[in-house]
């Protein structure tokens, strides 16, 4: 029976688009609050380093560069990665002339 465990009678899926002037504002607006949650982020996690390993008290944020590889791959590579995948996403994004309508 053709129709009754295939795709008979079944609409497929609608294909997004994601060359929409609306798509290319979101994935922009989302590098944005992802640049900032990194941001914010990073600063948590120095802060809270400093609360619990600094005995003396005088404690300043360490610049990514100084950081080792586990600290680094978690706390710049990874929300980095993130960050640029959204802004990639929305240059790729832009429309084409021939799209225009």
């Amino acid at each position: 029976m053709p129709g009754r465990y295939g795709n008979a009678g079944v609409a497929a899926a609608p294909v997004h688009d994601l060359s929409t002037p609306l798509m290319r504002s979101l994935f922009i607006i989302l590098g944005c609050l992802s640049l900032v949650a990194w941001f914010l982020w990073y600063q948590f996690i120095a802060s809270m380093a400093c609360a619990f390993g600094s005995v003396s008290g005088n404690c300043t944020t360490p610049a990514p560069w100084e950081l080792n590889s586990e600290d680094l791959q978690f706390m710049v590579l990874i929300p980095g990665a993130i960050t640029l995948a959204f802004f990639v996403i929305a240059f790729f994004a832009k429309s084409s002339k021939k799209n225009d309508r």
